[in-house]
Protein backbone atom coordinates (compact mmCIF):
# COMPACT_ATOMS: atom_id res chain seq x y z
CA UNK A 1 0.00 0.00 0.00
CA UNK A 2 1.42 3.36 -1.03
CA UNK A 3 2.21 5.84 1.76
CA UNK A 4 -0.39 8.11 0.89
CA UNK A 5 -3.20 5.63 1.91
CA UNK A 6 -1.37 4.59 5.19
CA UNK A 7 -1.50 8.27 6.23
CA UNK A 8 -5.44 8.42 4.68
CA UNK A 9 -6.36 5.21 6.33
CA UNK A 10 -5.00 6.81 9.84
CA UNK A 11 -7.16 9.79 9.33
CA UNK A 12 -9.87 7.77 8.56
CA UNK A 13 -10.04 5.97 11.47
CA UNK A 14 -10.78 9.36 13.46
CA UNK A 15 -13.44 10.74 10.73
CA UNK A 16 -16.36 10.33 13.13
CA UNK A 17 -14.93 12.60 15.78
CA UNK A 18 -14.55 15.42 13.24
CA UNK A 19 -17.33 17.48 13.62
CA UNK A 20 -19.73 15.21 14.50
CA UNK A 21 -23.09 17.63 13.93
CA UNK A 22 -22.09 18.15 10.22
CA UNK A 23 -21.15 14.79 8.37
CA UNK A 24 -20.72 16.98 5.04
CA UNK A 25 -17.59 17.94 6.53
CA UNK A 26 -15.95 14.85 7.28
CA UNK A 27 -16.60 13.61 3.69
CA UNK A 28 -15.18 17.02 2.20
CA UNK A 29 -12.46 16.56 4.76
CA UNK A 30 -11.11 13.00 3.60
CA UNK A 31 -11.73 13.93 0.11
CA UNK A 32 -9.73 17.08 0.43
CA UNK A 33 -7.37 15.13 2.20
CA UNK A 34 -6.99 12.27 -0.44
CA UNK A 35 -6.19 14.77 -3.05
CA UNK A 36 -3.50 16.58 -1.39
CA UNK A 37 -1.92 13.50 -0.41
CA UNK A 38 -1.79 12.38 -3.59
CA UNK A 39 -0.91 15.78 -5.33
CA UNK A 40 2.61 15.88 -3.28
CA UNK A 41 2.87 11.79 -4.74
CA UNK A 42 6.78 11.11 -4.48
CA UNK A 43 8.72 8.77 -3.14
CA UNK A 44 8.99 8.59 0.58
CA UNK A 45 11.67 6.78 3.17
CA UNK A 46 9.56 3.92 5.12
CA UNK A 47 11.24 4.76 7.94
CA UNK A 48 9.96 8.14 7.75
CA UNK A 49 6.87 7.39 6.59
CA UNK A 50 6.69 4.84 10.12
CA UNK A 51 7.66 7.85 12.14
CA UNK A 52 5.20 10.55 10.68
CA UNK A 53 2.43 7.77 10.90
CA UNK A 54 3.31 6.81 14.96
CA UNK A 55 3.14 10.47 15.68
CA UNK A 56 0.11 11.20 13.45
CA UNK A 57 -1.66 8.77 15.57
CA UNK A 58 -0.24 9.87 18.58
CA UNK A 59 -1.72 13.30 17.82
CA UNK A 60 -4.88 12.44 16.75
CA UNK A 61 -5.57 10.28 19.71
CA UNK A 62 -4.81 13.31 21.96
CA UNK A 63 -7.01 15.58 19.85
CA UNK A 64 -10.13 13.70 20.18
CA UNK A 65 -9.28 11.47 23.21
CA UNK A 66 -9.82 8.13 21.81
CA UNK A 67 -7.71 5.19 21.38
CA UNK A 68 -7.43 2.46 18.46
CA UNK A 69 -8.88 0.00 21.07
CA UNK A 70 -12.24 2.63 21.18
CA UNK A 71 -12.72 2.77 17.57
CA UNK A 72 -12.39 -0.77 16.33
CA UNK A 73 -15.03 -1.56 19.42
CA UNK A 74 -18.24 -0.59 17.14
CA UNK A 75 -16.67 -3.16 14.32
CA UNK A 76 -15.41 -6.12 16.75
CA UNK A 77 -17.28 -9.16 16.92
CA UNK A 78 -18.67 -9.56 20.86
CA UNK A 79 -16.31 -12.13 22.01
CA UNK A 80 -13.38 -9.54 21.05
CA UNK A 81 -15.22 -6.70 22.77
CA UNK A 82 -15.57 -8.38 25.63
CA UNK A 83 -11.89 -9.15 25.65
CA UNK A 84 -11.11 -5.21 25.29
CA UNK A 85 -8.65 -4.07 28.08
CA UNK A 86 -10.56 -0.56 27.54
CA UNK A 87 -13.67 1.26 27.08
CA UNK A 88 -14.94 3.98 26.13
CA UNK A 89 -16.77 4.82 29.36
CA UNK A 90 -13.90 3.55 31.62
CA UNK A 91 -10.69 5.74 29.72
CA UNK A 92 -9.98 9.02 30.55
CA UNK A 93 -7.69 12.14 29.51
CA UNK A 94 -4.88 10.37 31.73
CA UNK A 95 -5.14 7.20 30.26
CA UNK A 96 -5.10 8.94 26.78
CA UNK A 97 -1.94 10.83 27.67
CA UNK A 98 -0.62 7.51 28.69
CA UNK A 99 -0.68 5.99 25.85
CA UNK A 100 0.48 8.55 23.64
CA UNK A 101 3.53 8.28 25.73
CA UNK A 102 3.39 4.79 25.16
CA UNK A 103 3.25 5.42 21.43
CA UNK A 104 5.65 7.97 21.22
CA UNK A 105 8.19 5.58 22.58
CA UNK A 106 7.76 2.76 20.53
CA UNK A 107 10.61 2.15 18.68
CA UNK A 108 9.91 2.57 14.35
CA UNK A 109 10.50 -0.64 13.56
CA UNK A 110 6.58 -1.30 15.05
CA UNK A 111 3.64 -0.51 13.33
CA UNK A 112 0.94 1.82 14.33
CA UNK A 113 -1.01 -0.89 15.37
CA UNK A 114 2.18 -2.57 17.17
CA UNK A 115 5.10 -4.80 17.22
CA UNK A 116 5.19 -6.75 13.75
CA UNK A 117 8.08 -8.90 12.51
CA UNK A 118 10.40 -6.54 9.58
CA UNK A 119 8.78 -6.93 6.34
CA UNK A 120 10.60 -5.81 3.05
CA UNK A 121 11.49 -2.27 2.69
CA UNK A 122 8.48 -0.16 2.21
CA UNK A 123 5.76 -2.94 3.18
CA UNK A 124 3.29 -3.17 5.65
CA UNK A 125 2.72 -6.13 7.72
CA UNK A 126 -0.35 -6.68 9.19
CA UNK A 127 -0.99 -7.51 12.61
CA UNK A 128 -4.12 -9.42 14.05
CA UNK A 129 -6.12 -6.86 14.62
CA UNK A 130 -5.42 -5.75 10.86
CA UNK A 131 -6.87 -9.45 9.53
CA UNK A 132 -9.60 -9.83 12.19
CA UNK A 133 -10.66 -6.26 10.50
CA UNK A 134 -9.80 -7.32 6.36
CA UNK A 135 -12.03 -10.56 7.31
CA UNK A 136 -14.93 -7.96 9.03
CA UNK A 137 -15.08 -6.06 5.48
CA UNK A 138 -15.19 -8.98 3.39
CA UNK A 139 -11.71 -9.90 3.11
CA UNK A 140 -10.72 -6.97 0.40
CA UNK A 141 -7.22 -5.38 1.07
CA UNK A 142 -6.96 -1.65 3.65
CA UNK A 143 -5.56 -0.42 0.25
CA UNK A 144 -8.67 -1.24 -1.80
CA UNK A 145 -10.55 0.43 1.32
CA UNK A 146 -8.79 3.28 1.04
CA UNK A 147 -7.79 3.96 -2.28
CA UNK A 148 -10.78 6.75 -3.10
CA UNK A 149 -9.79 6.10 -6.84
CA UNK A 150 -13.26 8.15 -7.53
CA UNK A 151 -12.04 11.52 -6.64
CA UNK A 152 -9.97 13.24 -9.48
CA UNK A 153 -10.41 16.84 -8.24
CA UNK A 154 -11.97 19.10 -6.04
CA UNK A 155 -12.45 22.63 -7.28
CA UNK A 156 -12.52 25.27 -4.57
CA UNK A 157 -12.64 28.64 -6.44
CA UNK A 158 -16.13 29.84 -5.31
CA UNK A 159 -17.13 32.05 -2.36
CA UNK A 160 -20.46 30.94 -2.07
CA UNK A 161 -22.99 27.75 -3.20
CA UNK A 162 -22.30 26.22 -6.60
CA UNK A 163 -25.67 26.66 -8.64
CA UNK A 164 -25.01 24.75 -11.67
CA UNK A 165 -22.02 22.74 -13.32
CA UNK A 166 -22.14 21.84 -16.60
CA UNK A 167 -19.53 20.09 -19.45
CA UNK A 168 -19.26 21.81 -22.68
CA UNK A 169 -21.18 20.12 -25.34
CA UNK A 170 -18.82 16.71 -26.76
CA UNK A 171 -16.05 18.34 -24.91
CA UNK A 172 -14.95 16.22 -21.46
CA UNK A 173 -12.43 18.25 -20.64
CA UNK A 174 -13.98 21.92 -20.58
CA UNK A 175 -16.17 22.53 -17.38
CA UNK A 176 -18.19 25.78 -16.21
CA UNK A 177 -19.46 26.55 -13.04
CA UNK A 178 -21.73 29.14 -11.78
CA UNK A 179 -22.48 30.45 -8.13
CA UNK A 180 -24.51 32.71 -5.62
CA UNK A 181 -20.99 34.12 -5.46
CA UNK A 182 -22.03 36.12 -8.41
CA UNK A 183 -19.09 35.05 -10.53
CA UNK A 184 -18.76 31.84 -13.25
CA UNK A 185 -15.63 29.54 -14.04
CA UNK A 186 -14.03 27.85 -16.79
CA UNK A 187 -12.31 25.20 -15.74
CA UNK A 188 -10.27 22.44 -17.85
CA UNK A 189 -10.46 18.79 -16.06
CA UNK A 190 -8.87 16.69 -18.79
CA UNK A 191 -5.61 14.19 -18.24
CA UNK A 192 -2.64 16.27 -16.70
CA UNK A 193 -3.04 19.03 -13.57
CA UNK A 194 -7.47 20.27 -13.62
CA UNK A 195 -7.18 24.16 -13.07
CA UNK A 196 -9.16 27.30 -13.47
CA UNK A 197 -8.91 29.02 -16.98
CA UNK A 198 -11.05 32.31 -16.85
CA UNK A 199 -13.01 33.61 -13.45
CA UNK A 200 -15.95 35.20 -15.25
CA UNK A 201 -16.83 37.99 -13.58
CA UNK A 202 -20.01 41.36 -13.84
CA UNK A 203 -22.77 39.74 -12.63
CA UNK A 204 -23.92 42.23 -9.34
CA UNK A 205 -25.63 39.37 -7.29
CA UNK A 206 -26.06 35.71 -7.55
CA UNK A 207 -25.63 33.73 -10.72
CA UNK A 208 -28.54 31.14 -11.26
CA UNK A 209 -27.77 29.53 -14.22
CA UNK A 210 -25.64 29.69 -17.71
CA UNK A 211 -25.98 27.45 -20.98
CA UNK A 212 -23.20 26.68 -23.59
CA UNK A 213 -23.79 27.59 -27.38
CA UNK A 214 -23.58 24.60 -29.58
CA UNK A 215 -19.72 25.38 -30.88
CA UNK A 216 -18.76 26.07 -27.10
CA UNK A 217 -17.28 29.12 -28.18
CA UNK A 218 -19.96 31.26 -26.18
CA UNK A 219 -22.00 30.92 -23.06
CA UNK A 220 -24.84 32.93 -21.68
CA UNK A 221 -25.69 33.45 -18.04
CA UNK A 222 -28.48 34.91 -15.62
CA UNK A 223 -28.43 36.34 -12.39
CA UNK A 224 -30.66 37.82 -9.23
CA UNK A 225 -29.04 41.35 -10.73
CA UNK A 226 -31.57 40.90 -13.75
CA UNK A 227 -28.93 40.97 -16.12
CA UNK A 228 -28.19 38.32 -18.78
CA UNK A 229 -24.40 38.15 -19.95
CA UNK A 230 -22.72 36.79 -23.17
CA UNK A 231 -19.35 35.55 -22.62
CA UNK A 232 -16.64 34.17 -25.05
CA UNK A 233 -15.14 30.79 -23.76
CA UNK A 234 -11.82 31.25 -24.74
CA UNK A 235 -10.69 35.34 -23.56
CA UNK A 236 -13.49 34.79 -20.75
CA UNK A 237 -14.59 38.52 -21.36
CA UNK A 238 -18.36 39.59 -21.67
CA UNK A 239 -19.16 40.49 -24.79
CA UNK A 240 -22.48 42.22 -24.19
CA UNK A 241 -25.45 42.82 -21.15
CA UNK A 242 -28.77 42.80 -21.20
CA UNK A 243 -31.30 44.08 -18.68
CA UNK A 244 -34.42 41.79 -18.55
CA UNK A 245 -37.80 43.59 -19.44
CA UNK A 246 -39.11 43.95 -15.76
CA UNK A 247 -35.77 44.85 -14.67
CA UNK A 248 -36.32 41.81 -12.38
CA UNK A 249 -34.53 38.46 -11.18
CA UNK A 250 -33.91 36.39 -14.26
CA UNK A 251 -33.67 32.63 -12.92
CA UNK A 252 -33.03 30.62 -16.10
CA UNK A 253 -31.21 30.78 -19.83
CA UNK A 254 -30.92 28.38 -22.60
CA UNK A 255 -29.48 28.78 -26.16
CA UNK A 256 -31.36 28.04 -29.07
CA UNK A 257 -29.82 24.68 -30.39
CA UNK A 258 -29.93 25.91 -33.97
CA UNK A 259 -29.23 29.70 -34.19
CA UNK A 260 -26.80 30.71 -31.10
CA UNK A 261 -27.73 34.46 -31.81
CA UNK A 262 -31.39 33.63 -30.08
CA UNK A 263 -31.49 32.65 -26.10
CA UNK A 264 -34.73 32.44 -24.07
CA UNK A 265 -35.01 33.59 -20.49
CA UNK A 266 -37.07 32.62 -17.64
CA UNK A 267 -37.77 34.99 -14.77
CA UNK A 268 -39.23 35.53 -11.70
CA UNK A 269 -42.37 37.20 -12.81
CA UNK A 270 -43.32 33.75 -15.09
CA UNK A 271 -42.14 35.40 -17.89
CA UNK A 272 -40.45 32.67 -20.90
CA UNK A 273 -38.38 35.76 -23.50
CA UNK A 274 -36.85 35.18 -26.47
CA UNK A 275 -34.00 37.77 -26.86
CA UNK A 276 -31.57 37.90 -29.65
CA UNK A 277 -27.79 38.69 -28.17
CA UNK A 278 -26.41 39.88 -31.25
CA UNK A 279 -28.89 43.17 -31.32
CA UNK A 280 -29.83 42.81 -27.47
CA UNK A 281 -33.70 43.82 -28.48
CA UNK A 282 -36.80 41.28 -27.30
CA UNK A 283 -38.55 40.51 -30.25
CA UNK A 284 -42.15 41.15 -30.97
CA UNK A 285 -44.18 38.02 -29.70
CA UNK A 286 -41.04 36.38 -27.94
CA UNK A 287 -42.74 36.18 -24.49
CA UNK A 288 -45.34 33.53 -22.85
CA UNK A 289 -46.33 33.79 -19.33
CA UNK A 290 -46.46 30.59 -17.39
CA UNK A 291 -47.93 30.76 -13.57
CA UNK A 292 -44.86 30.78 -11.08
CA UNK A 293 -41.18 31.55 -11.38
CA UNK A 294 -39.24 30.26 -14.47
CA UNK A 295 -36.73 27.90 -12.43
CA UNK A 296 -35.77 25.71 -15.62
CA UNK A 297 -35.96 25.46 -19.36
CA UNK A 298 -35.18 22.96 -21.92
CA UNK A 299 -35.32 22.52 -25.72
CA UNK A 300 -36.25 19.88 -27.87
CA UNK A 301 -33.07 19.02 -30.63
CA UNK A 302 -35.39 20.72 -32.90
CA UNK A 303 -35.55 23.59 -31.55
CA UNK A 304 -39.29 23.59 -31.88
CA UNK A 305 -40.75 22.28 -28.71
CA UNK A 306 -39.40 24.03 -25.25
CA UNK A 307 -40.19 23.06 -21.96
CA UNK A 308 -40.19 25.29 -18.56
CA UNK A 309 -40.74 24.28 -15.40
CA UNK A 310 -41.39 26.87 -12.11
CA UNK A 311 -41.33 26.85 -8.74
CA UNK A 312 -45.30 25.89 -8.50
CA UNK A 313 -44.19 22.64 -9.36
CA UNK A 314 -45.60 23.06 -12.93
CA UNK A 315 -43.70 21.91 -16.23
CA UNK A 316 -45.13 23.92 -19.02
CA UNK A 317 -44.92 23.39 -23.10
CA UNK A 318 -44.09 25.52 -25.63
CA UNK A 319 -44.23 25.69 -29.25
CA UNK A 320 -41.60 28.60 -30.33
CA UNK A 321 -41.60 29.27 -33.61
CA UNK A 322 -38.52 28.87 -35.38
CA UNK A 323 -36.65 32.69 -36.16
CA UNK A 324 -36.76 33.67 -39.46
CA UNK A 325 -36.80 37.79 -39.25
CA UNK A 326 -34.63 39.21 -36.66
CA UNK A 327 -37.87 40.72 -35.21
CA UNK A 328 -40.47 37.97 -35.46
CA UNK A 329 -40.83 34.94 -33.22
CA UNK A 330 -43.66 33.85 -31.00
CA UNK A 331 -43.93 31.26 -28.33
CA UNK A 332 -47.20 29.83 -27.77
CA UNK A 333 -47.73 27.55 -24.49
Amino acid sequence: MAWWQQVLAVDAKFNNHRAPATPGFKTLYIRRRSQLLRDSLREEDSSQVRNYLRVRLSLLQQRYCVTLDQLSQKSRPASLRSASRLTIEGDSPRCMSRSMSIAMSQPSSQSIEGPHMQGPVGSVVPTQRAEASKAIVGGTTIGENYAFSGVHHIFDQHRDSVTMVKFAHNDQGLLACSSLDGTLSLCEVSDGQPRVLHTLKHHAAAVTGFDWSSTNDLLVSSGEDGVVCLWSSSSGQCLRTVNDQANVKVLSCLFHPLNSNWVVLGNSRGLVQVLNMSTGHYPKGGTSKIGGQVTALTFDVSGKTLWAGDDKVSIVHIVCGVPIEADEVYLQS
